[in-house]
């Protein structure tokens, strides 16, 4: 493959350099300028990756956040539907003397793993995601990662609650 491109003739050589002083840094720029458009500083690199970045991350984010919205429905609704499926299940636990409040623990405990699974699967699938995308571009902050996990957390904890809250209704109105 290397032959192949080496016979192209399309080589291409970038050169860096350095400039510690300020003074220094102005002059280079100064120079710069007499070559044209070929010379490119650190701070316009930078603005076009951030620029090319910041494209990546509100499209993924936003893709990402649409596909947690509909998972979190699709959740809410199942627990919905389970919850109206097991409500002579909770009358035969009243009538042998279970109260309400041994019932709402069952319940959160069903609804915790509802939502906390799917939740713990998705975390870990984020951060082995950000990982291996971190070592490709070189990256090194996992501030955007922990950002983004508590985004996901709080919104499938607020599933979770309104879940909690409307089965809770249905079973005491229904018991």
């Amino acid at each position: 493959k290397y032959q192949q491109l080496k016979t192209q003739n399309n080589v291409h050589t970038f050169y860096g350099y350095d400039i510690k002083q300020t003074s220094q840094k102005e002059k280079a720029q100064a120079i710069a300028k007499q070559f044209g458009d070929k010379v490119i500083t650190y701070d316009e690199m930078k603005k076009e990756v951030d620029a090319t970045n910041g494209i990546l991350i509100f499209v993924t984010s936003f893709l990402g956040l649409a596909f947690l919205v509909a998972a979190g429905c699709i959740i809410y609704i199942k627990q919905m539907d389970e919850t109206e499926d097991e409500l002579s299940n909770f009358r035969i636990l009243k009538r042998i003397g279970f109260t309400h409040t041994d019932m709402l623990k069952g319940l959160l405990l069903k609804i915790t793993f509802n939502f906390g699974l799917p939740l713990l699967i998705a975390i870990l699938h984020a951060v082995f995601a950000a990982i291996a995308f971190m070592k490709l571009m070189g990256n090194i902050s996992f501030m955007p990662v922990i950002v983004v996990i508590v985004v996901y957390t709080l919104i499938y904890i607020t599933f979770a609650l309104i879940a909690f809250v409307h089965s809770n209704k249905l079973i005491k109105k229904t018991i």
